[in-house]
């Protein structure tokens, strides 16, 4: 979600992470009402892909931030100030509407743990730059299948998504833009995308209530034992068949993302970071105000459309460049700080 986008920026790819953010702020509009078929199909729908292209573009256009040297400490102390913003404000909007919340300093399950897993991946990648590119990933793949037997890492300084999604990030900063396009947009690879999105997306309907507790393997930071005691003794087998799952949606969606501007959605692409550091805190006011009281009752397709309707609006209303500035203190802490620090310098 980073803007790390070099100029001049491609309109597929700010299309992609415009879908991808409106997915991030739906899934977790639907959170409060997971206890139908329905709501499951499409919450496991999005786990499937959302933060896995996420972060695969965060790798993707990583590259000079990760190749640099000496390495920009400062840009990850940023994401260190965002992601302790997101979690501080998060835990108090949750306490004032009523939810009784927890804050643990080192530990994090909650929206802020994407921004500590970017910070941590950029200083890998960086560490790693000059390593065997193969033999990196290869390694980082049997490390992100063997975490799933540690018990104890879990959510613990997200060491568990640090692990996981490595391989995930590390594949799209080796991977070059210009002839990833070039096979994203051949004619036969955006009709076959197609084709196995409405296939994967109707199968798992059908299946949905069989495969549900699956989601806990795409979220990356869960033990093999809490994929139940059907699934756990394949937990690596599971994790490996994700991975294969989420690559071939992510690519199926980029492949048949618009090339060309779109009004709203192309602007709305190069602005996530605000969008996903603010949609939160706003979600939990609006339930406590009013929806999951509307909602609570509801039939699962009014639950998805009003929860989509709810999602669109306040991914636009959060796009706008002047927004940003609420993040000010975290994404330009230097220039922010600088007048108390010179004042300590004095």
């Amino acid at each position: 979600m980073a803007n790390t986008l070099a100029k001049p920026r491609t309109a597929k790819f700010d299309n992609a992470k415009a879908f991808l953010i409106l997915c991030v702020v739906f899934g977790h509009g639907l959170n409060p009402y997971l206890s139908s078929p329905g709501v499951k199909w499409a919450h496991l729908w999005l786990y499937t892909f959302h933060m896995p292209a996420f972060i695969f573009l965060g790798g993707l256009f990583a590259k000079r931030t990760v190749n640099i040297s000496p390495f920009n400490f400062k840009k990850v102390f940023s994401y260190f100030l965002l992601g302790m913003f997101i979690k501080s404000t998060i835990y108090l909007t949750g306490y004032f509407c009523g939810r009784n919340p927890k804050f643990n300093l080192f530990s994090e399950n909650g929206v802020a743990w994407y921004i500590f897993v970017m910070a941590a991946h950029l200083l890998i990648a960086h560490v790693l730059r000059n390593f065997n590119r193969k033999k990196v990933l290869c390694t980082s793949i049997l490390l992100a299948l063997l975490v799933g037997y540690a018990d104890q890492i879990g959510n613990t300084m997200v060491f568990s998504r640090i692990i996981v999604f490595f391989p995930v990030f590390y594949l799209g900063y080796i991977t070059d833009k210009d002839k990833l396009l070039k096979i994203l947009n051949k004619p036969a690879v955006r009709i076959l995308s197609l084709v196995f999105l409405i296939a994967f997306t109707v199968g798992l309907y059908f299946v949905i209530t069989k495969v549900y507790s699956l989601r806990y393997v795409f979220t990356g930071n869960n033990p093999y034992y809490e994929f139940g005691a059907e699934w756990e003794p394949y937990g690596a087998l599971l994790r490996l068949g994700c991975f294969g799952v989420s690559a071939l949606m992510s690519f199926s969606l980029l492949a048949i993302m618009p090339n060309k501007r779109v009004p709203l959605m192309t602007h709305t692409g190069g602005n996530t970071l605000q969008v996903y550091a603010l949609h939160r805190q706003i979600q939990l006011i609006i339930d406590a105000l009013f929806l999951r009281e509307l909602l609570s009752s509801a039939q699962p397709r009014y639950i998805l459309v009003v929860t989509m309707l709810v999602s669109v609006v306040l991914t636009l209303a959060l796009s706008p460049e002047a927004v940003s500035y609420v993040l000010y203190p975290c994404t330009s802490w230097q220039r922010f700080f600088s007048p108390l620090i010179r004042w300590f310098k004095k």
